[in-house]
């Protein structure tokens, strides 16, 4: 037996996935509930690194960069959700892929601006 517990394990997004069709109120959730958190569970990566450097901006006392960024990002995500839910027919998966793409779109404004950062080291 695993000494982790059963959600810190980076298996538990798809563990978690596979299980939504049993206890949904439908297998029809159930399964569009599967897919979209499969999908999501794609872009933790990219939403640990976002935190982190909108994190770095805040203590640099920069709160405009990360809201900048989350606006872009919003916009990119209702855009694309529009697009692949309603324009491609692509469903529940559109709407995770959508916000994927927008979760990057965010980290990576954050990324041009990290260049810019000057962090100063107290003594």
């Amino acid at each position: 037996m695993s000494s982790r517990a059963p959600f810190t394990s980076p298996r538990a997004p798809w563990s978690v996935a596979l299980t939504l069709p049993l206890v949904s109120a439908t297998a029809e959730a159930g399964h569009a509930a599967r897919v979209y958190l499969a999908i999501r569970a794609l872009g933790a990566p990219v939403t640990l690194i976002h935190t982190a450097l909108r994190e770095v901006r805040y203590a640099e006392g920069d709160a405009r960069t990360p809201m900048h960024a989350s606006v872009i990002a919003n916009l990119v995500n209702v855009a694309l959700a529009w697009l692949f839910v309603y324009g491609l027919h692509w469903g529940v998966a559109g709407a995770g892929w959508a916000t994927f793409v927008a979760q990057g779109v965010e980290a990576g404004v954050l990324v041009l601006v990290a260049g810019a950062i000057t962090v100063a080291w107290r003594e």
